[in-house]
């Protein structure tokens, strides 16, 4: 037998014995407990988060939770995502908003914004939206810092997600990747069309923004 065979077959044999053991050493634990139990007449038992349990219940328990530990992790990942294939229209809209809100922050008659003082701030602000990419550009667009503070230039906002507009979705399942397709109308822009890849990590964000004017 090769050597690094047999060392592997010797930890797995160390192993087996090992959790025998274990199991064995835990097992004469709860039957300690038991006879302890029978004995004294006590019926509760105080966990160590201060709860009073029955005892047969703290026995039971002990069983699952050193059954728990014996038994391989499985991976779980991807789980979370569960039914959110596509964002709804409430997700949509309260991203889209959002978004809109941060950019649009409130200020004093000179600009001044109340909230923050650093465009580092508020790109920081804008990570459970969107990227810290896509949040520095428009940031750096739309903000300047004069002596500690933070301030607006006063301008249009950019084009954007209108929530009484009609929309489509393009769903990229393998990338957990969707585009939302929207034709708008503005006096400022005219006709554009808005794409917005949303992606799914934990939770949607907007991780692409293309706009297109349209003649």
């Amino acid at each position: 037998m090769e050597k690094g065979k047999g060392n592997y077959l010797e930890h797995t044999l160390k192993r087996g014995v090992y959790i025998s053991m274990k199991k064995q050493l835990i097992s004469f634990s709860l039957l300690s407990i038991i006879v302890i139990i029978s004995i004294t007449g006590i019926h509760t038992y105080q966990t160590a988060n201060g709860d009073s349990v029955s005892a047969t219940t703290f026995l039971n328990v002990s069983a699952k939770e050193i059954t728990k530990k014996d038994m391989p992790i499985s991976s779980e990942a991807g789980q979370e995502r569960g039914d959110q294939d596509e964002p709804s229209k409430t997700q949509v809209l309260s991203l889209t908003e959002s978004f809109m809100d941060l950019l649009v922050q409130d200020t004093d008659k000179y600009y001044k914004v109340y909230d923050y003082h650093s465009k580092q701030a508020l790109i920081k602000a804008f990570e459970s939206i969107t990227t810290t990419e896509i949040a520095d550009r428009y940031v750096q667009y739309y903000y300047e810092e004069k002596d500690g503070e933070l301030y607006i230039i006063p301008t249009e906002t950019p084009p954007w997600f209108q929530s009484d507009s009609e929309y489509e979705m393009i769903s990229d399942e393998e990338d957990g990747k969707v585009t939302i397709i929207q034709d708008n109308y503005s006096d400022m822009y005219g006709q554009y069309t808005l794409e917005l890849e949303l992606t799914y990590s934990q939770r949607w964000k907007i991780t692409k923004i293309d706009i297109t004017s349209n003649p």
